[in-house]
């Protein structure tokens, strides 16, 4: 299995898009670099929790080119573990336009998709603090309920 590792730099929106659209391009043999982008975009579509999590489990398919039809795309490789990209980063932050942006303690990726989110405290704070912390994460990003799955 790979080891975790943590990000070389900031891992904004765009860097997890590249990170996305390089594992997409790794996992699936002949897809194209632009056609991995097409892939990451429409994952990124998703709004359902339900589907966003099939989509992790089964995979997609994605209409690459019309005269070919729809092609099957694995996002995450649960036959070959290894072959995933992981990566654990802290603090970062979402940029949704809103008045309060949430900056995320602790984010799991996985090919580029959190799939982990921790609220992390001083010992000296009450666990309830990170739990209303957490709680306001979904108010503020209500994008990041597709991953509560």
């Amino acid at each position: 299995m790979r080891t975790l590792r943590a990000p070389r730099r900031p891992h904004g929106r765009a860097a997890r898009r590249t990170t996305a659209r390089r594992c997409a391009a790794q996992l699936n043999e002949g897809l194209s670099e632009t056609d991995a982008l097409e892939v990451v975009d429409q994952l990124r579509r998703v709004t359902n929790s339900e589907s966003f999590l099939e989509i992790l489990r089964d995979g997609i398919d994605v209409l690459i080119d019309p005269e070919q039809g729809s092609r099957h795309i694995t996002v995450v490789d649960w036959q070959q573990p290894a072959n995933n990209d992981y990566v654990v980063t802290t603090e970062m932050e979402l940029k949704t336009g809103a008045q309060r942006e949430p900056r995320l303690d602790v984010v799991c990726l996985v090919n580029g998709t959190p799939l982990g989110l921790v609220e992390t405290k001083a010992p000296t704070h009450d666990w309830k603090e990170a739990a209303r912390d957490f709680k306001q994460y979904w108010v503020d990003a209500p994008e990041l309920e597709k991953y509560a799955a």
